[in-house]
């Protein structure tokens, strides 16, 4: 029994070293705490958007005022953006505060009340206004907590376009404007992300003495503003969270003036200043481009915009037996006609591309899509056809000459920014192409194949063959005068850069009211866009117009507020350009 338990023992002890010998040992590292790499702290973006009221672009760029002065070494800006053609202040304001112009958001005057119908006070029963919706309203629709601020002294406004703002605050004079401004700045809340601060001063001296720097008072009422938004501007300073705060601060106008008024669409009353300021922007001073107002032409028949002079006040522009003239335009086409869709572009005539009396201007479907002329004798059609293909979203100079020569015969050549097409002998037995149609711009009621979509502008009628030298000349122009060396032949000059209305006016030498285009629809689109010009592909990048309708675009992209197609703003984003200066 002794024997057997020892050799139970013996057994345990050599299963207990085994098992304790086959266990593997495993290196315990200490533990080691790294460091988190810092990150930058994001700051909060938010926006300050200071109006002068009836502050001129084209004054203000002669002397700028000490504050103004010293945003722009950190600034995007320009002293010749554009406000909307209806220099009014409640349509500018509305622009400004909706991204959208006159003709879009419906507010068109002085007053909010006489232009807003009460029973559809966003347009959404018409179909030449659309409505609008202000930046206020838009903040509240992200279902974010953005606060916002409004100060101003324009209590016509309070309602319509400030009603819905966190912090309204309406006062009695500039003044007050600052000091209500600094105190609701200074205590704001740290969700505080947009606010709209408005003086009046400027305006009200221009109204009584002018806009301009000739007038004492606007010159003194400026300086003042000026000193009133660096107190303003302190004010953000001293917030008790800037230093986590990232403000874009937009300095404007809603109008300028003219001589000691304001509402039509003179290029004074336009004209306007935009300043964009951030801390970390480099300075940008925007080059100006050369623009001209134009009227879109988008559809045809007679329910739609036609500008026309009646046949019998346009016979003055009947192309004559045995005469010489020369027909030259700008157009800009917004959509190539496809197949056989020719478009008429202008002319006088009654049925497009047939041998009735007359003349005009097509542009070719798909196949070529080259302009050309058509004479019709009323027995024959006589096509001219340009060199090349016309361009899309590209201004382009047509031109055609009628001439004779010394062969006894007739031709004629239809030129595309001065470049000649092949020669037509255009002689007919039947001699001339007078016609009883009147003359019209767009495709009209002339059963056209495709409707013309695109503006035309400078207009011209000379009852001269120019040479193909004053021809090019004409492809730079911007316009013409009485200094241009065959005024004295011009029948008919319509620049069509009216900018508001329902009339294209003839600016030739004793010209009247007769032989201007006429047209009476509310659906008649006026827009403000780059002027043709004969420079450099490089030196056009470094041009770009820039309207009101900008600020809002602006605005919503520095709070990252993604528009969408259903809003229809006008303006475009361009601060995207510089990230590289502001993004870290």
């Amino acid at each position: 029994m002794k024997m057997n338990s020892y050799k139970i023992q013996l057994l345990l002890l050599t299963v207990i070293v085994a098992f304790t010998s086959s266990c593997k040992k495993y290196f315990d590292p200490p533990l080691i705490f790294e460091k988190e790499e810092s990150r930058p702290a994001v700051k909060d973006r938010k926006v300050l958007l200071l109006v002068i009221d009836g502050l001129s672009g084209r004054e203000l760029a002669k002397e700028v005022p000490a504050t103004i002065k010293s945003l722009l070494p950190h600034a995007k800006y320009t002293f010749r953006a554009f406000a909307d053609a209806n220099t009014g202040d409640a349509s500018t304001w509305t622009s400004l505060l909706s991204g959208k112009n006159s003709a879009n958001h419906g507010v068109f005057g002085n007053s909010f009340e006489e232009d807003i119908d009460e029973d559809d006070p966003h347009g959404n029963n018409s179909t030449a206004v659309e409505g609008f919706f202000t930046i206020y309203q838009r903040l509240l629709e992200t279902g974010r907590t953005l606060k916002s601020l409004a100060v101003s002294d324009y209590g016509a406004m309070q309602d319509r376009l400030l009603g819905l703002a966190d912090t309204k605050i309406m006062v009695d004079n500039d003044q007050l404007v600052r000091d209500s401004a600094v105190a609701a700045l200074k205590r704001g809340p740290a969700e505080l992300a947009f606010a709209t601060v408005n003086f009046r001063s400027v305006n009200e001296a221009g109204l009584q003495a002018g806009f301009s720097y000739d007038n004492a008072g606007y010159k003194a009422n400026l300086t003042t503003v000026d000193g009133y938004i660096a107190e303003v501007l302190a004010a953000l300073k001293e917030r008790k969270n800037y230093a986590t705060e990232d403000w874009l601060v937009i300095v404007t106008s809603n109008h300028g003036g003219l001589e000691n008024g304001y509402g039509g669409a003179s290029m004074p009353e336009r004209e306007i200043p935009m300043i964009f300021y951030n801390e970390n922007f480099q300075e940008t001073h925007i080059k100006d481009a050369d623009v001209t107002n134009s009227l879109t032409l988008n559809n045809k028949g007679a329910t739609y915009i036609t500008p026309t002079i009646s046949a019998t006040n346009s016979a003055l522009y009947d192309i004559k037996d045995g005469q010489e003239y020369t027909i030259m335009f700008k157009v800009k086409n917004y959509v190539k006609p496809g197949g056989t869709s020719h478009q008429v572009i202008l002319g006088r005539t009654s049925h497009a591309y047939s041998s009735n009396r007359g003349w005009h201007f097509m542009l070719e479907g798909a196949t070529t899509g080259k302009y050309r002329a058509l004479l019709g004798d009323g027995g024959g059609q006589l096509q001219i056809v340009g060199p090349v293909a016309g361009a899309v979203n590209t201004w382009e100079t047509i031109a055609l000459k009628i001439y004779n020569k010394s062969d006894g015969k007739r031709y004629a050549t239809l030129y595309v920014d001065g470049v000649a097409g092949t020669e037509k002998d255009v002689t007919t037995d039947r001699k001339s192409f007078q016609t009883a149609a009147n003359f019209i711009l767009g495709s009209g009621n002339v059963a056209s194949i495709g409707t013309f979509n695109g503006d035309i502008n400078n207009l011209v009628f000379v009852n001269k063959a120019l040479t193909d030298e004053e021809i090019s000349d004409f492809t730079c122009h911007a316009a013409l005068d009485d200094k241009t060396s065959y005024w004295g032949n011009v029948k008919g000059f319509w620049k069509a850069d009216e900018g508001y209305g329902y009339k294209i006016n003839n600016s030739a030498t004793g010209s009247d009211s007769n032989t201007a285009f006429t047209f009476d629809k509310s659906t008649a689109v006026w827009k403000l866009q780059d002027q043709w010009n004969c420079l450099s592909d490089q030196d056009k990048k470094m041009q770009f117009v820039m309207n009101s309708t900008d600020a809002a675009s602006q605005i919503y992209y520095w709070l990252n507020i993604q528009p969408a197609e259903s809003w229809k703003l006008a303006g475009k984003v361009f601060l995207n350009n510089y990230e590289t200066e502001f993004i870290k």
